[in-house]
């Protein structure tokens, strides 16, 4: 009886390892598809933060030189009233 009751233990732990082992497997796969799709999400972002840094960085210089064309032309009228009153 020892020897029966000893053999369907060993064949239930079997079993059981083949069940983790699986179970295993398919957790392993869950994380690595998870991993992947995390990556591709973090691409596209960095890919949209770009676009939008070099759109904002581009209307931050037109700004820029439309301030500074108004700036030189406020300069030169200053010069010529300046000159006009001497």
């Amino acid at each position: 009886m020892p020897l029966v009751c000893n053999l369907t233990l060993q064949l239930g732990f079997f079993l059981n390892e083949d069940n983790s082992l699986e179970e295993n497997l398919r957790l392993k796969e869950e994380l690595e598809l998870d991993e992947r799709n995390a990556h591709e999400n973090v691409k596209l972002l960095l890919r949209k933060y770009e676009r939008c840094r070099v759109v904002n960085i581009s209307h931050l210089f037109f700004l820029f030189n439309e301030l500074d064309a108004r700036a030189q032309c406020v300069h030169a009228l200053k010069r010529t009233v300046c000159s006009f009153f001497r």
